[in-house]
């Protein structure tokens, strides 16, 4: 029945607001540098050729993405500690997935050690 309502009063069918993750990027502070995109692909947690992709190309950003990105804006903090909460999370996340200063090294993984348990 949703399906026959959408189709004869499209009006009525839910719209997304559309992700806008060059906004969210202007209202964490940061700028159009390579050393704020690497700190925006470390707080997100994506690769460095995804943040070119969706700020440069406006590439479409994934629902988890999304989600991430609304979850801080619902804390509704100002950008300095909207930055530092992310940073916090990808910290804890990155010492969890054991890799060791994520905030500094970012999200690669340290090589084998070659130890099989």
């Amino acid at each position: 029945m949703l399906l026959q309502l959408f189709t004869t009063y499209p009006e009525s069918a839910p719209v997304q607001p559309p992700a806008d993750i060059k906004c969210f990027y202007e209202f964490l502070g940061l700028s159009d540098t390579p050393r704020d995109r690497e700190l925006f692909v470390i707080l997100i947690g994506r690769s460095h050729p995804t943040v070119i992709r969706l700020l440069l190309h406006d590439g479409k950003p994934s629902r988890s993405l999304m989600k991430w990105v609304d979850a801080i804006r619902r804390l509704k903090l100002p950008p300095k500690k909207s930055q530092k909460v992310m940073a916090e999370m990808a910290s804890a996340v990155g010492n969890r997935q054991r890799i060791e200063n994520v905030l500094i090294d970012g999200w690669k993984r340290p090589p084998d050690s070659g130890d099989d348990e």
